[in-house]
């Protein structure tokens, strides 16, 4: 009989891992027991390759991969106590404020940044060249910032590019989506305080929808510290409200079927 085993949380896997172990002590034990010749490693408690693959084919559901690397801060992080409290704090803020069937004044925003110079790809030279050199419009990489935002009916507002440089052109934006803007930051290619101001004023409040809307953004310093950026969300009807720490990289969402 096949049985397939979905492994969901960090708990998951403890009691798997614990429950691998328990069966490799076991049937160690019970191969001495009945004199069966066995591969089982006793000391290192580790059964042998032939077992591994076996049990892979008893569980089809169990895959091998390899694991991206998670700092301690952000394993801490993600917890069912306080995504819960997450989960029902949200659903206590949307039900305040009549916004649960209002999936058009849901709006989450966030920022990425982009290399200008794209990685060089591989070409061909002559055996033993010093010098092999690909055109590109700079040596160094200059960073970009995109500020992206959607609402939950899938509405895109128009992206917003954050350059290095104190002069905007307007033929940067022709080949952009119709209401893209492009912001600049003389000191680099972030987005800082002022931007953030500037973004929320000039750009989401123009296009959101008449009464409060909901926008979910990350508790970077540039969203959540500027006291005239708080007034001025408070004044068009914006309800602020920032994601767990560190969790904004992970499907942390799973964890909760609040919603």
């Amino acid at each position: 009989m096949m049985v397939t085993i979905t492994v969901t949380t960090d708990r998951d896997v403890q009691m798997l891992r614990q429950f691998l172990q328990r069966e490799i002590r076991r049937r160690d034990t019970d191969a001495q027991k009945n004199g069966i010749h066995h591969r089982f490693n006793a000391e290192a408690g580790m059964a042998g390759w032939d077992w591994l693959q076996c049990f892979r084919g008893r569980f089809p559901g169990l895959v091998m991969r390899k694991p991206q690397g998670l700092s301690i801060d952000r394993a801490i992080a993600i917890n069912r106590s306080d995504i819960q409290g997450y989960f029902d704090l949200l659903f206590e803020t949307l039900s305040s404020n009549q916004l649960l069937d209002k999936p058009g004044h849901i709006y989450n925003v966030d920022e990425s940044g982009f290399q200008l110079n794209p990685r060089v790809e591989k070409v061909i030279a002559d055996k033993g060249s010093p010098s092999v050199y690909q055109m590109t419009c700079g040596e160094k990489g200059e960073t970009i910032t995109t500020i992206a935002c959607c609402n939950a009916e899938g509405y895109f507002l128009p992206p917003v590019c954050v350059f290095k440089g104190k002069n905007n052109k307007p033929e940067w934006e022709d080949a952009l989506p119709n209401g893209s803007r492009f912001f600049m930051n003389d000191k680099s290619g972030y987005v800082n305080s002022n931007i953030f101001i500037d973004w929320l004023r000039e750009h989401f409040n123009p296009r959101k929808p008449n009464g409060k809307v909901l926008l979910l953004l990350d508790g970077y310093i540039s969203h959540i510290t500027d006291s005239d950026m708080l007034e001025l969300a408070e004044t068009n009807g914006v309800i602020l409200f920032c994601l767990p720490p560190l969790t904004s990289y992970s499907p942390w969402i799973a964890v909760s079927s609040s919603l």
